[in-house]
């Protein structure tokens, strides 16, 4: 990565973030005149001076508008479809991210597919959001099998070969990074965490806490479906199977040889449950081979329609 500074492309997804890109980019700017970084800062339906701040600033920077708000996850995607470099790199716009913190991960880049940024604690995440946080890692942790002390920092560094392999399968608001991580870890991708330290937050943020938290939630239990259904049914089915098998056993002993219906009942559902689950991970495969299929489809029409 050291010796090819030109392959990095740094994605900023900006909603309502005039005050935190006027601090940004100033310093993005700097660092691409010394390094050649390609610029793309994404406007997501902004409603205040982003897109004025953004050719102002930043003239030489790619600048994409979305007509209407999208997304967190939207706009980095649009940046990544736009991106021709080998490395890209997400940065949020609210001037949290430090740029030597940037420049320490790409340092990190050799024999990995992705480097994220991991917060030393979560000072910075408010009183309301911790029980949620919680909920999210302990539901991670099901999904991954991995204890990560945070999964959804927003400054990180991919391969685009990779980003695209796991593009169909990232969420598109607030829970793409942890949708990308789980993609990345479930995947057996190299990644690599590297520590970082996080500013105050310049303007207001967008998130809201109820609601984003609930679908991130939401998320995690559409992940477990889609990554590893297996390590959800599977117990429970077995816990069925052997509950009733041992209920069954027991009344042979007690009754003699007579079928109890609870005891059926209980067998049956296990073994119910458990043909589920082999029919959900056939199911989750079918999903991941589209959601690739599906990516290379629309980079083959814009490249016919860059050729044009």
């Amino acid at each position: 990565m050291k010796s090819d500074p030109r392959t990095l492309t740094v994605i900023i997804p900006a909603y309502n973030e005039e005050k935190g890109l006027a601090v940004l980019l100033p310093q993005l700017m700097q660092k691409r005149a010394q390094t050649g970084w390609e610029i793309i800062v994404v406007n997501d339906g902004s409603t205040d001076g982003t897109q004025k701040v953004v050719k102002t600033l930043a003239p030489q920077a790619l600048l994409i508008n979305h007509k209407v708000n999208s997304g967190y996850g939207a706009s980095i995607k649009s940046g990544i479809l736009a991106a021709r470099t080998t490395w890209i790199a997400t940065v949020d716009a609210d001037g949290q991210h430090r740029i030597q913190d940037l420049e320490k991960m790409l340092d990190h880049c050799d024999g990995y597919d992705a480097v994220i940024g991991m917060r030393p604690n979560s000072r910075n995440s408010g009183l309301l959001r911790m029980p949620g946080k919680f909920i999210l890692k302990a539901m991670f942790r099901l999904i991954t099998g991995r204890r990560i002390k945070d999964i959804n920092c927003g400054l990180r560094v991919i391969k685009r070969k990779v980003m695209c392999k796991i593009f169909g399968l990232a969420c598109d608001r607030f829970s793409f990074s942890t949708s990308t991580m789980i993609a990345l870890l479930n995947f057996g991708y190299a990644v690599k965490f590297v520590e970082i330290e996080v500013q105050k937050r310049l303007g207001r943020s967008s998130v809201r806490v109820l609601s984003d938290g609930m679908e991130a939630i939401l998320l995690m239990l559409r992940m477990v479906t889609l990554f590893n259904p297996f390590r959800v049914f599977l117990p429970v089915a077995g816990f069925l199977l052997l509950l009733g098998l041992a209920y069954q056993t027991t009344a042979f002993f007690i009754y003699g040889f007579t079928i109890q219906k609870s005891a059926l009942l209980l067998i049956m559902s296990g073994l119910m449950l458990f043909l589920f689950s082999l029919q959900q991970d056939q199911i989750s495969s079918l999903r991941r081979e589209v959601a690739s299929f599906e990516l290379k489809l629309a980079e083959a029409d814009k490249d016919n329609d860059d050729s044009r």
